[in-house]
């Protein structure tokens, strides 16, 4: 998950990719919150994991 996180905010993934890549890791769906500044990844087992957008 972190790797396909990192690989999309430096541009070496793209977003088919990052879908293959953060459901392989177990992601269901996420949820991004422009004015919070920060994404919620939803995993299956029902935990969340929260990333703030760079600065």
């Amino acid at each position: 998950m972190r790797a396909a996180v990192l690989g999309a905010q430096q541009g070496r993934v793209m977003y088919p990719d990052f879908k293959r890549l953060t459901q392989q890791a177990g992601c269901v769906g996420y949820t991004v919150w422009i004015a919070g500044r920060h994404v919620s990844y939803l995993g299956r087992r029902g935990e969340i994991h929260a990333k703030r957008f760079p600065d």
